[in-house]
């Protein structure tokens, strides 16, 4: 699961509760306990350790969601310092995929022309239109994707 523009990490601490809850005993849920006490060890393992990536393209926010993840046991979430639009990551475009992308990607914000990655292939400088073309580049196949973005980018006006 991905939140390429993920602020304080939101999306991923309500994803990993949603899980959470999904994986409780539904006596336990009735009392108002959300434990994922269903999950197995190795579910567990996952979850801790792969299931959660987060970029932000600013560090005072990606600290923050470092520390609101380890607030929600989840200190193992893979979150970077880094703007997908601009610089890629191991060396190759799209990259990782993944089966889930989240995100509530920046709304009226424009990058240089020259900074952002030619593998996009988008001829725009919109924040929230680049990051549309980054989530289908970087969906697995059969992925899904959980986006706000402006009425304007689904129905083309602003």
């Amino acid at each position: 699961m991905c939140d390429p523009a993920c602020g304080t990490a939101g999306f991923l601490i309500s994803a990993y509760r949603y899980i959470l809850r999904s994986f409780t005993k539904p006596a336990d849920l009735a009392r108002g306990i959300e434990d994922g006490s269903l999950l197995k060890p190795k579910q567990w393992e996952f979850l801790e350790q792969q299931a959660f990536t987060g970029f932000d393209n600013d560090a005072n926010m990606v600290k923050i969601a470092i520390l609101n993840l380890y607030l929600h046991q989840l200190d193992r979430a893979r979150i970077e310092h880094h703007n997908p639009l601009t610089t890629k990551q191991g060396g190759q475009y799209p990259g990782a995929k993944y089966d889930i992308i989240l995100a509530n990607p920046p709304f009226a914000g424009r990058v240089q022309k020259e900074s952002i990655l030619s593998d996009i292939d988008l001829d725009t400088r919109d924040t929230e239109l680049l990051f549309v073309k980054w989530f289908l580049d970087h969906l697995a196949d059969g992925g899904r994707a959980g986006v706000i973005v402006p009425v304007g980018v689904l129905f083309g006006f602003g």
